[in-house]
């Protein structure tokens, strides 16, 4: 397989600071569609690199033209010493807000191969997606080449508060032709961990609750809004329901089976389609339940 095109904000595959401009790890040919992956918080370059692989393999399985519009973007949202990683939420903030007036110029210097106008499509993960809005916020406009900008959101680590109408953020989303967001109820990262990070962040007001939880704020400001029955956080780059839909919403005709429903009995055994089961949450430590690849 050849490589994906990938570009990078770090200064290291580890933690690290941050590159105000893209470095460009592997090139590739101007194309009429470009679908950017943006990771989220706590993942070095190595667990970025695995999850992609994953979701772009799922993806072309059901659209084979999708591996060739593909790149890998990566940002330190991490730190090397795994124990201050799951603790530097709030510094991951502010990097991600430094990482977007370089990534808004990187997007506007994408070009079709005419050098004329491009599709641009950005799938965000978790803190990936506030990257996303922060880029967009800062490009001050639209796109300068940009034909259509299409967001997928994956479980956005995004505080309601800020994109509902009126917050610093929703005008980024109103840039967009069309915006989605998948999200998850069962998403115990984002009901927990999520709010009480933002909250020593000082940002989204008491016990803030994200996007990617319950998919709020509903009306009016997502074109598609995916209910993930019973993914949590790190279910995303990995499952076959989610590259399933985004194959569909990006122009493959592919069925997407429905997801069976939670089935809670005596024991609360839970049915889910993917991926495998894990170990319960009560007995996940406090790093893995910060692991938000």
């Amino acid at each position: 397989m050849l490589g994906r095109a990938q570009i990078t904000f770090r200064r290291g595959e580890s933690g690290g600071g941050v590159l105000r401009e893209a470095l460009t790890i592997r090139a590739g040919a101007r194309r009429h569609r470009y679908v950017l992956l943006v990771h989220g918080y706590n993942t070095a370059q190595r667990g970025a690199k695995d999850s992609y692989d994953r979701f772009t393999g799922r993806v072309a399985r059901l659209a084979r033209w999708f591996g060739r519009q593909v790149i890998y973007v990566y940002w330190p949202g991490d730190r090397r010493l795994k124990p201050w990683s799951t603790a530097s939420y709030p510094l991951a903030i502010g990097k991600a807000q430094a990482v977007a007036p370089g990534f808004g110029r990187y997007l506007n210097a994408l070009r079709a191969p005419s050098r004329g106008p491009c599709d641009i499509v950005l799938i965000g993960h978790s803190l990936g997606c506030r990257l996303i809005l922060e880029t967009l916020l800062a490009l001050g406009g639209p796109l300068v080449q940009a034909r259509s900008l299409t967001l997928i959101l994956l479980a956005a680590a995004v505080p309601v508060s800020l994109v509902k109408a009126g917050g610093r953020l929703h005008s980024a989303i109103a840039r967009a032709q069309r915006a989605s967001i998948f999200y998850s109820p069962a998403d115990e990262t984002l009901a927990r961990w999520f709010r009480l990070g933002q909250m020593v962040a000082r940002e989204g007001g008491f016990w803030p609750e994200a996007v990617g939880h319950r998919g709020r704020p509903k009306p009016g400001l997502w074109e598609n809004s995916r209910h993930m029955n019973g993914y949590e956080h790190s279910d995303y780059w990995k499952g076959q329901e989610a590259a399933c839909q985004i194959a569909r919403m990006l122009g493959a005709t592919v069925a997407c089976p429905k997801a069976p429903r939670l089935i809670v009995g005596r024991r609360s055994t839970i049915s889910r389609p993917d991926p495998p089961a894990r170990v319960a949450p009560a007995a996940r430590s406090l790093a893995a339940a910060w692991d938000w690849t």
